[in-house]
């Protein structure tokens, strides 16, 4: 990625998907503004027009966002957005606090119609009811708790079915869904616990319901992959396990209609959904 800019601060995966949902073709793309020294788009000093350059690097039609932090600098970082070298953007976000944050990003030149949106107030959570191109649907953009919190999970699904809609979510769920141990856990390369495990159960009982699915699991059931490399060491100096903590959910009316799921090295996620 040396040859593309500073991107080593994305954690990012893909997922192509081909729909065929009156010839609408979308490309989107989940990315955690995340890293070691500069993990925030809005907080001082956080090169936020590198940042940003990056993530519109790929000029996916939609993206999904998660910890911006920006607080008082939303309509600079929405000007970033809509203006750039890459691509131009709407941004839609759920951040004004210098914690956590999320946000969704929406090509300009992209017909849509923002129907509702659902901001949480602990700006973990944006939903947007969304008409694109005529076609009505839910998108999401989740940054998970970094605590057991069922009640998160329990409420966003609530959420999502109350609308009915077919529906894309994708973040940091601060979680995974595979519960197995040791090396048998297809989420997870080397030794720990599930996180928040709590968590992790509700999401598998939704799941387990048959109407939300995790596409990169139902096309892969057997590759081992992650998207989270940690930076801190156990107290027993032992570093804690990589993890896939970063994935999409989607409703049972696109989940038949995906076709591919990669997560790339260079902690860069890319998914391109055609639907």
């Amino acid at each position: 990625m040396d040859n593309h800019g500073k991107l080593d601060f994305l954690f990012l995966f893909n997922m192509a998907a081909t729909v065929d949902l009156n010839k609408l073709r979308l490309s989107i793309g989940c990315i955690n503004v995340n890293s070691m020294n500069v993990s925030t788009i809005g907080s001082r000093n956080a090169k936020s027009f590198i940042k940003v350059e990056g993530i519109t690097y790929f000029k996916h039609d939609i993206l999904l966002v998660s910890d911006l932090r920006l607080k008082n600098k939303e309509p600079e970082i929405k000007k970033m957005f809509g203006l750039n070298k890459n691509e131009s953007y709407k941004l839609y976000a759920n951040s004004s606090i210098e914690s956590r944050g999320v946000a969704i990003a929406i090509k300009r030149k992209i017909a849509h119609e923002v129907i509702e949106n659902f901001s949480s107030v602990d700006q973990n959570i944006i939903l947007l009811k969304i008409k694109i191109k005529g076609v009505l649907c839910t998108l999401g953009s989740i940054y998970g708790p970094n605590e057991n919190n069922p009640g998160f999970f329990i409420s966003l699904k609530q959420r999502i079915l109350n609308w009915n809609l077919p529906f894309i979510i994708g973040g940091d769920f601060n979680t995974i869904l595979d519960q197995s141990l040791g090396e048998f856990n297809f989420d997870r390369i080397g030794d720990g616990r599930v996180p928040n495990l709590r968590n992790s159960v509700v999401l598998n009982n939704w799941i387990a319901e048959g109407d939300c699915f995790d596409p990169f699991r139902a096309l892969y059931p057997e590759q081992k992959e992650i998207s989270y490399v940690p930076f801190r060491i156990a107290r027993e100096g032992v570093p804690y396990g990589k993890t896939r903590l970063d994935f999409f959910l989607v409703g049972e009316d696109i989940i038949n209609l995906v076709s591919k799921v990669k997560y790339e090295e260079n902690l860069v996620l890319i998914s391109t959904t055609k639907w």
